[in-house]
Parts: structure tokens; C-alpha cells; sequence
């Protein structure tokens, strides 16, 4: 190898070769502080092998929890395709189920009713709300009182209403106050999945759809939400009364293909993984 000093003169001189060793340890170290950086971005408390068990398809993510598949979709739960026949579409709903969840068309319980049943919204909460007080007073529909208030994790089943081969079923998930509003807890996804296996078991479902809980109106971060459904499903497949539950579906909302999910792809498997790991 030579040097050029200046080429008008012609001067020029010889240079040793690069030495491999210093080169590559210069390489190596280079290297280690660009992952030294990266690091926080990548890094998951757990092993790497748990995230290899989390698998990718075409809609989102899917791992095994105990003995059931549990899948996470991204995009709307009122279009999203393949949802069987016999599954169970659980729809959060404030803790009155009054009609105000049912005709907003931006949350996950009224943008699915209005899909399903267009321009019957109505008659769907009237329904709801007269099979909540028949149970509540021993089968006999009644009407419904107003400014009921029910514990987090009621459900109302609606079983095919109206003559469409669906399976609903609203949760009392968030809470309506008068100083915040819509507000939704933690504890209260826990409550509200708590109630979903109850009705899952009482009624012998095997699939159950259900879109992330408390992150809309109730303002739960989705994350939280996220980690806390995957958290109790994975306590509630390991239990005796869980042992028939084969598929749990949970949606991520995501308006199109084009547009960013309220959680990354990267943020859904880390947390599947974490569940799959501790859980």
C-alpha cells in the first residue's frame, strides 16, 4: 500500500499493511456500541426462546397459553374476517348499559352493533337491558330500570338476537362517574374477563372474540389492557374450569392497513411472550 502526498510531485510513499488484529477489534467495538444503543429497544425480561414461541400470521400473532390458542389481530372487530359461527364476540360496555355505548359508533360495542345490525342499534339495548332485569327478577322481561348501576364484569348473553347467526355478549367493563366520566381500571379488565369465563363456562363456548378492554372511553392505556386480558385468560385457562376453552381471539384496533395500531406489533409480542413466559 502507498501514501500519495501530493500527486503533481509524484510523492509518494510506501505504507505497511493493515494489520488484521487492530482492525478487527476496532470493527467488534463499533459494533458494540451501536446494540449498546439499540439495546433498550430490544431488550424483553425474558429469554429470547419465548419470543420464538410466539408465532406471526397474516392478522396479527399467535401463541399457546395451557391448552388453548391465543391470537391477537390487528385491525376492527366488526370486520374482521373468519370468526366462527359459535364464537362468543364479547363487547365491553359501561357498567349502566345504557344506550350511549350502543350508538357510539367509535367504540368497539357500537361500531360492531351497527355493523351487525344496521339501523337496529336501539332495539338491540332494549333487549339487553330487558334480559338483565328478566335474570335479575327470575326470567320474566321486564323493563328495565333506569340509572341501574351493575357490578364490573356483568355480562348480558344475547344468543342470535334479532335473527343474526352472531353470539354476543355485552361486559360492564367501565365505570360512568360524575366527576371523571368513562374511567376504567385495571382491576376492572380483571373483573370483566372474570365475568367473560363465567358466561363461557355456563354457556359451553369454545371460541371466544373480544377487542382490547377499557382502552377506548375508558382511557386505560392499551398496553395495561393488553397485559392484563392476556394475564387473566392465562389464569383462568390454568384453572379446572378453563380446560375447555380452545381459541381466545383479542383484537387490536387498527383503522386500515396503512395506519398505526394503538400497539405496535413489536409491543403485542413482547407482551404475549411475557405472558407465555411468567404466566
Amino acid at each position: 500500500m502507498f501514501t500519495v502526498q501530493d500527486i503533481t510531485k509524484l510523492q509518494i510513499t510506501f505504507s505497511p499493511p493493515i494489520r488484521t488484529s487492530p482492525l478487527l477489534v476496532g470493527v467488534a467495538f463499533i459494533l458494540l456500541s451501536v446494540v449498546w444503543h439499540l439495546a433498550p429497544w430490544f431488550s424483553v425480561p425474558l429469554s429470547w426462546t419465548a419470543i420464538f414461541k410466539v408465532g406471526r400470521t397474516d392478522q396479527g400473532f399467535t401463541t399457546h397459553l395451557a391448552h388453548a390458542t391465543v391470537d391477537i389481530y390487528f385491525g376492527q372487530i366488526q370486520t374482521l374476517p373468519d370468526i366462527p359461527s359459535d364464537a362468543l364476540v364479547a363487547l365491553p360496555a359501561n357498567d349502566f348499559f345504557d344506550d350511549d355505548c350502543i350508538i357510539d359508533t367509535r367504540s368497539a360495542l357500537g361500531a360492531f352493533v351497527n355493523h351487525v345490525f344496521p339501523n337496529r342499534a336501539l332495539e338491540i339495548g332494549t333487549l339487553a337491558r330487558q334480559q338483565i332485569q328478566a335474570e335479575a327478577i327470575g326470567g320474566t322481561p321486564q323493563s328495565a330500570i333506569p340509572n341501574q348501576r351493575y357490578d364490573i364484569g356483568t355480562t348480558i348473553y344475547l344468543n342470535r338476537p334479532l335473527g343474526e347467526k352472531v353470539r354476543m355478549a355485552f361486559v360492564a367493563t367501565t365505570t360512568v362517574t360524575k366527576d371523571e366520566g368513562i374511567r376504567c381500571d385495571a382491576e376492572n379488565v380483571f373483573g370483566a374477563i372474570r365475568g367473560i369465563h363465567l358466561l363461557i363456562n355456563t354457556e359451553r363456548i369454545d371460541n371466544v372474540v373480544l377487542p382490547l378492554m377499557g382502552s377506548g372511553h375508558g382511557g386505560l392505556r392499551p398496553q395495561v389492557s393488553l397485559l392484563c386480558m392476556l394475564t387473566a385468560f392465562a389464569e383462568c385457562l390454568s384453572r379446572q374450569s378453563g380446560k375447555h376453552i380452545k381459541t381466545v381471539r383479542i383484537v387490536v384496533y387498527q383503522r386500515n392497513k396503512e395506519s398505526r395500531p394503538v400497539i405496535t406489533p413489536w409491543q403485542a409480542r413482547r407482551l404475549l411472550a411475557f405472558t407465555k413466559r411468567y404466566c
